[in-house]
Order: C-alpha cells, then structure tokens, then sequence
C-alpha cells in the first residue's frame, strides 16, 4: 500500500473528521452484482473502466455532514452519493428528493439535472463526501466512493473536465488519522478497480510460473491503477509505462500514490506507436498490454444503428493496425508471452478486429468485460488451448481472485455464460464470432 501524508492546514488538505463514515450495510451478492446482458447500461464503462449514464459531478469542494443514523429516513434535500441503478461501481453526488415509505427507496436528482428512483439506501446511498483534491485546465482530481467486494469504499477519482462524467481512474484508499488530526492517506493498489482495469491485470494469470519476475510493458498510465495493480502480483517483475501526456504521469505520482524511485518501474513520456524499437525491443517482454484511448474519439454508445456498428471508441485506429499490432508490439513479446489490447468498438469493428488478428496471430482469446474487450493474442504456434479453468487456476495462484473479483467470477462463469449466449468472462476467437455474428447478442 503507499500512502500520501496529509495535514490539518489548508494548504495541506483538508482532514476529514470521523474516519471515513463508512454505514453498516449489505450489498447485493456476488452473483447479483454481475450485470446481465438484459441489465447493461448502453455506456456502463469508459475506456479505462467505468461510466454511468446518470449524474455528472462537478465535485465541488463543498463538504457536506455525514448521515449518522444508517437506519433512519434520509431527509428530502440532504446531498448524497448514489450508485446509479445498482449495476455501476461508481457514486454520483446528487440530492434527495423524495421517500417512498412503503417500499424503503429513495429518488434522487443528479448534478446534472436528470432523475433517478427506486433506489435502495443499503448499497446505493452514502453520505455524500466529495472533495475536491486538485484540478488543472484538463484534469479533475477529486475524493468519493466506489462499490468493490461487496462493499463501499472510499476511492480517488480521475477525470477530465471535457467528460467530467466519465471517470478514467478510480483507486480504493483508506485515511488513517494521528492524535494531532493529521491525515495519512493509504492507497490500496491491490484492490484493483473497474472490470477493464482487471482484465488487464489478469494478465499475468497466464505468465505461470513467470508471472511474480515478469517483464511488462504498458502503453498508458493513466492513475497507475493497472500499473500498481501489476506491480503488486509481480512483485519481482519489472515495468515499463509509456504515457503520452507528461502531466498524467504527474497526477499519478503527487496525487494517486505511485511511487518515484521504486526500480521495479520506468516511465516514458514517449507515442506508444513510436516506442518500440525493432533492435532494442525484440522479445524483450513477457507481456504487453495496450490500453490508450483518444479524448475525442467517439463513444460507442453515442451512435445508433450502422453507425455504432463501425464506431472504434478505443483505442485508436492506429493501434489495431497492423504495422503497430503486428510489426512493433507483438514482436516486442517474447514468443510465450502475451499482448493484450483494450477495445471499446460496435460490432462490426470488433468483428473486423477479430479477423485482423486471427490473421495476423497464432493464437487469439478474448476477455469479454462491460463493454470493454481484451483481446489477448500469441505468436507461439505451439500454445495449446486454453481453457477457462486455466485462467481461474492461475490466478489464483496470484491472488487475483480477490483483487480482481469481479472479472475472476466472469472467468468462472464463461462456460455458462456462453451457453446464455451472454458476452462475459474468457472466450476463443471462434466463440466471439459467433457471438458477434449473432444480432440478438448483447454487445
């Protein structure tokens, strides 16, 4: 865990009194916490992980009391933090507006303006805590809450002021105070958040034996939160961040607690499509992963019909061809190792994609998340099938079934999902089309 000092004055941050303010509640089970494909949001996740449709934040630093009755009626006016319809990992500050007695729910209005209502105060409403942290002309840094395991918790939040809506990072921390009121902020790096943040990590499942001294590589650093997440199920590995932007790199270290001067990790300000060198990097990776995106790519879920059926949300078109794919970052694994691209796409270019790397690679799988799409592809002919039971074994070698939870149980739940003809959890090339060639499937 690293944690990240904070004191009393207002130069150092404001100290939040009581702990964090945690209810006694229960969520939902395991098994209910699992969106169906009935249940889906159209745009329930970003590009890094997750995206709710209802209530954008502007996360002023406002600060609001907390609700100290976990059992009494939340008052009609009291500023809240919801979990919109009870199928998003994230919380959305908005106001109470009424209470329906004979069935225990709330209705709420966003910041936004839009309605919500039917919402049950056990796992989707908590006393709003939102705080702002820092800002700059693109990014917002602010403190709230995410639903992970079963239970809520309190998360830094990333997002840029263009989608301020659309959380790009979310990482779980804990506050610890002293008897002078200081503040240590402690992140919990392996609890990993968001189903595509998982995919990713899930990763080193298959690495094996090599997974704890594995050598990645990762084009995208976001808040570090699959950097971290790697970090700590490799803890002898070594990483290589690639990130575009220099200012994102700096959010990560001041302000989401990755580490300077750990010498398991090195960071490029560099283009990922420009950062393999054919001499230098040849089989040097056990794995790479690629998980960039472009802020004004169009979002899937913004088009309808032909349209969302071609829309490339992430990443960008550049790295699904295949002079990058193929020629630079696949040639960069070594030839049991692994590369791993996030897709946000419509059907049709995902089935585009699909055959592009069957052509392209000796071995493709995919790892179906909400919307996000992992496909994970080898240039070693002589891999034999994986299964998904294989996945599950490995990581649980790891840990991942507990850092990692909700993409673990998808894994866990393919073969039954695919007999629903549900798109979640680990599936062949051949699966997938099959999938995506049938209209009925929920993609």
């Amino acid at each position: 865990m690293a944690a990240i000092v904070r004191g009393t004055d207002a130069a150092a941050g404001e100290t939040r009194p009581g702990g964090n303010n945690e209810w006694s509640r229960t969520g939902p089970s395991a098994e209910e916490g699992h969106t169906s494909a009935e249940q889906r949001l159209p745009a329930a996740a970003s590009e890094h992980g997750s995206r709710a449709t209802k209530g954008a934040t502007d996360g002023g630093s406002e600060r609001h009391p907390p609700l100290q009755d976990p059992e009494a009626a939340v008052p009609i006016g009291t500023v809240v933090e919801v979990r919109a319809r009870n199928v998003d990992e994230l919380f959305y500050e908005a106001t109470v507006t009424a209470y329906d007695a004979a069935c225990g729910t709330y209705s709420v209005r966003y910041r936004d303006g839009t309605d919500d209502a039917k919402l049950l105060r056990s796992s989707m409403i908590v006393p709003s805590q939102r705080r702002m942290v820092t800002e700059n002309e693109v990014m917002l840094v602010q403190d709230g809450h995410v639903y992970l395991d079963e239970r809520v918790r309190q998360a830094r939040l990333l997002s840029f002021k263009s989608s301020p809506h659309i959380y790009q990072s979310a990482v779980v921390f804990e506050e610890q105070f002293d008897a002078r009121g200081g503040c240590t902020l402690v992140f919990d790096h392996r609890a990993v958040t968001f189903e595509a943040y998982q995919a990713s990590v899930m990763a080193l499942a298959l690495l094996g034996d090599r997974a704890a001294t594995a050598k990645v590589c990762l084009l995208g650093a976001g808040a570090g939160c699959v950097a971290m997440g790697i970090l700590e199920h490799a803890p002898r590995g070594h990483l290589d961040v690639v990130e575009l932007d220099p200012e994102i790199l700096a959010v990560a270290h001041d302000f989401f607690g990755v580490p300077r001067g750990d010498d398991r990790l090195r960071t490029f300000v560099a283009d990922g499509l420009e950062f393999f060198c054919p001499i230098e990097h040849a089989s040097a990776y056990d794995l790479v992963i690629v998980d960039v995106a472009d802020p004004e790519a169009p979002q899937a879920g913004s088009e309808s019909g032909f349209e969302a059926d071609f829309c490339l949300e992430l990443p960008p078109p550049e790295f699904v061809e295949r002079e990058f794919l193929l020629d630079k970052a696949l040639a960069s694994v070594k030839d049991n190792g692994w590369l791993v691209v996030n897709v946000i796409a419509g059907r049709a270019c995902l089935l585009k994609i699909l055959d592009d790397l069957e052509n392209w690679c000796a071995r493709v799988y995919v790892l179906a998340t909400d919307p996000n799409y992992l496909f994970y592809v080898s240039r070693d002919s002589a891999l034999t099938a994986i299964p998904p039971s294989v996945v599950a074994a490995g990581a649980r070698q790891l840990g991942l079934d507990k850092s990692c939870g909700a993409v673990f149980a998808q894994v866990e739940h393919s073969v039954q999902n695919l007999a629903k003809n549900v798109a979640l959890g680990w599936l062949r090339a051949a699966a997938f089309r099959e999938l995506l060639m049938d209209p009925s499937v929920m993609i």
